[in-house]
């Protein structure tokens, strides 16, 4: 166990299959466990179900945006722990990730720092 010997559960929201696995066996592991779902329609009761520690959402989520899924999990969980998923890094991705209630952004190119993210905000 990669996380102070405890389990994390993580939900991972992105329109990709591959994205989604990617990640989830990149964790595999590592005292975590991965759920995920390819719709923003399904963050909501994904969250519900699996009340997960930490939850990954793509910006581009669709049908409703990720920034407009963050907003909506976090008015109806205040205290979920989101990071949002892109493939830009641009400063006004940023700045909406944080405004909407994330706590940060992560470039998918960059997907090797996951684990220390993960580890920050456990």
């Amino acid at each position: 166990m990669l996380f102070n010997n405890s389990e994390i559960t993580i939900l991972i929201a992105d329109t990709s299959t591959r994205v989604c696995d990617y990640i989830a066996q990149s964790l595999a592991g590592s005292g975590v466990v991965t759920h995920t779902c390819n719709s923003s329609s399904d963050v909501i009761p994904m969250y519900e179900k699996h009340l997960p520690d930490i939850v990954l959402i793509e910006l581009r989520l669709s049908p409703e945006s990720g920034i407009e899924t963050t907003k909506a999990l976090k008015a109806r969980y205040p205290n979920a722990r989101i990071v949002m998923l892109t493939s830009h890094n641009e400063t006004e991705y940023r700045s909406s990730a944080r405004e909407a209630g994330a706590a940060g952004l992560l470039v998918k190119d960059h997907l090797v720092d996951l684990h220390t993210v993960i580890a920050v905000m456990h």
